[in-house]
């Protein structure tokens, strides 16, 4: 599931691939496909911020007494 919603997203990307060069794909094995390793990397970034989170919110809610305020 995106972050945003796709009618959100779809005019952004749209005005964004406008301002990309256009290119070639011509690669014999047929791997550099720019979608689905954009796809990848997004949804990768989108997980790292949600753990990063998600980390961040057990940090402050989850301790018990004697537990240090910082990783040391």
């Amino acid at each position: 599931m995106p972050a945003l919603p796709t009618h959100l997203i779809e005019p952004i990307w749209e005005q964004f691939a406008a301002l990309l060069p256009s290119r070639k794909v011509d690669h014999p094995l047929g791997c550099h496909r720019r979608g689905k390793v954009i796809d990848f990397w997004i949804a990768f970034s989108e997980v790292i911020v949600i753990v990063g989170r998600l980390i961040r919110e057990v940090w402050t809610h989850y301790r018990w007494e004697g537990r240090p305020h910082r990783r040391q």
